[in-house]
C-alpha cells in the first residue's frame, strides 16, 4: 500500500479497491489524450453556479480549507480551488489519484498549503484542524453507498466545532437522472459514476453523521447527459447558429434555480452543513 505526499505535510495510504487510485490515474491519462473533460461553455456555467452558491451561503469561507478532489483542477476548465479560501497558503487540495493531484499542482500557480493524494474515507488531517471543507460531487463516486457515511464522519472529525462543509452530490430528483443511471448500466459514461441522492436523502446522511444542515439547494440546471451530448454535437457540426441556440437554451434553464422546480432541474443537490458547537445538538 503506497503512501503519497506531493506538497505540504499530509500523507495518506491509497485505498486498494476496484475504484482506487490506479483506476482514477487511468481516467486522468485518458483525459490527457482527449483534452478537457467538459465543454468550455458547460464548464463556465458550472463555475458560475458554484460561485453563486458561495456568494449566497459563504462569502468568506473559513480557513484552513480543503477541497476533497482535484478533478476540475487537473482536467477541466472549471477550477475552483483558488476561489475557495484566502490566503491560498491556508487551502489544501486532495485527490485519491496521485496523477490528478500532481497535474493540479502543475497547473495551479499559487503556493497552496498542500496537494495531497488521499482517500476521503481516511483523511490525512488532524481532528478539529480545518475550518472549511468543499466537496463538489466527490462523494457520489463510491461503489458502496455506505462509504458516503464513512466519508462524512471523517469530514466531521477534521472540522473544528463551528466549521462548515459545502457539499454537492448528483441529484436523484433531476428529471434526467433515469437517463444518467441508464448510461451507467450501459457503461457509456467516460468514467465511473456512482449513486445519486435526493435533497431529503442528503439531509439524512448529513444529520446521521452529526452535522447541522444550514442550507439546501440545487445547481446547474439542465438534463446533464443531454447537455453534454448536445455540446459535443454542436462542437462537431460547428454551426454557429446551432451553438448559439444551444447556449441560449442552457442559460434560460438556469432561471429554474429560483423556482420551486429547482430540484427537478438541478444536476446537483447542494447543502451547507456545520459541525455543532459545544451545546448545539445535531439530529441523530
Amino acid at each position: 500500500m503506497a503512501s503519497q505526499r506531493l506538497r505540504g505535510g499530509a500523507t495518506a495510504t491509497d485505498h486498494a479497491d476496484a475504484l482506487g487510485a490506479g483506476y482514477w490515474d487511468t481516467v486522468s491519462e485518458s483525459m490527457d489524450a482527449g483534452g478537457h473533460y467538459l465543454d468550455r461553455f458547460l464548464g463556465d456555467l458550472k463555475t458560475q453556479a458554484y460561485l453563486g452558491l458561495f456568494a449566497r451561503w459563504l462569502p468568506v469561507p473559513p480557513v484552513p480549507a480543503l477541497k476533497t478532489d482535484l478533478f476540475e483542477e487537473s482536467n477541466g476548465v472549471d477550477s475552483l480551488l483558488w476561489r475557495i479560501a484566502s490566503p491560498p497558503a491556508n487551502t489544501y487540495g486532495m485527490d485519491l489519484s496521485p496523477q490528478m493531484a500532481r497535474r493540479a499542482m502543475e497547473q495551479e500557480p499559487e503556493p497552496y498549503g498542500g496537494f495531497v493524494s488521499a482517500d476521503a474515507r481516511r483523511l490525512p488531517f488532524a481532528s478539529a484542524s480545518l475550518g472549511f471543507v468543499f466537496s463538489p460531487s466527490t462523494l457520489d463516486h463510491f461503489e458502496d453507498r455506505a462509504d458516503l457515511a464513512v466519508s462524512l464522519r471523517e469530514i466531521l472529525r477534521v472540522l473544528r466545532p463551528g466549521g462548515v462543509l459545502l457539499i454537492t452530490l448528483a441529484n436523484r430528483s433531476n428529471i434526467g437522472d433515469p437517463l444518467r443511471r441508464l448510461a451507467i448500466r450501459m457503461r457509456i459514461a467516460p468514467y465511473y459514476i456512482g449513486a445519486s441522492y435526493s435533497p431529503a436523502q442528503l439531509r439524512r446522511e448529513l444529520e446521521s453523521a452529526g452535522f447541522l444542515v444550514r442550507e439546501q439547494s440545487a445547481l446547474v440546471h439542465h438534463p446533464r447527459m443531454m447537455g453534454v451530448a448536445c455540446a459535443r454535437l454542436a462542437s462537431l457540426i460547428r454551426w454557429r447558429w446551432l451553438t448559439r441556440a444551444f447556449q441560449r437554451a442552457l442559460l434560460a434553464m438556469q432561471r429554474c434555480a429560483d423556482t420551486r422546480w429547482r430540484y427537478a432541474t438541478g444536476c446537483f443537490v447542494a447543502a451547507l452543513a456545520a459541525k455543532p458547537l459545544p451545546g448545539e445538538i445535531s439530529e441523530p
